[in-house]
């Protein structure tokens, strides 16, 4: 786990060109004495994927931490091999400075032949 800037990227995967469904998750730990809103992001051009969460102060018996899932999928256009695209993931605090921690994150994208997505 490590503190995060407000509106830090914190991950990125490079891809190549091409169709991707991009899978990330993360956990975030507040650690300050006052609650806390988080939204982080999973990113690929101009689609994305949000997540806002309010977390407890930090304390026994408190929902201080949270464990986050994100996917987007995006084209990439062109036939590069060249891994060049990148899908972020990026937080953003309420508060700069804020005692918030993020780790055991991943981002993993899968190249797919067709893509099919639907907003709500």
């Amino acid at each position: 786990m490590f503190k995060v800037g407000s509106g830090a990227t914190i991950l990125t995967l490079m891809v190549p060109d091409g169709r991707f469904m991009a899978f990330a998750k993360m956990n975030i730990d507040n650690d300050s004495n006052t609650a806390r809103t988080v939204t982080s992001k999973l990113h690929a051009g101009v689609d994305f994927d949000t997540n806002h969460v309010r977390l407890a102060p930090s304390g026994l018996g408190n929902v201080d931490n949270v464990a986050l899932a994100f996917t987007v999928v995006h084209q990439f256009p062109g036939t590069s091999a060249e891994r060049k695209n990148p899908i972020s993931l990026d937080c953003v605090l309420d508060q700069a400075g804020a005692n918030v921690a993020v780790g055991r994150m991943k981002i993993t994208a899968c190249k797919v032949d067709e893509l099919a997505n639907q907003p709500g």
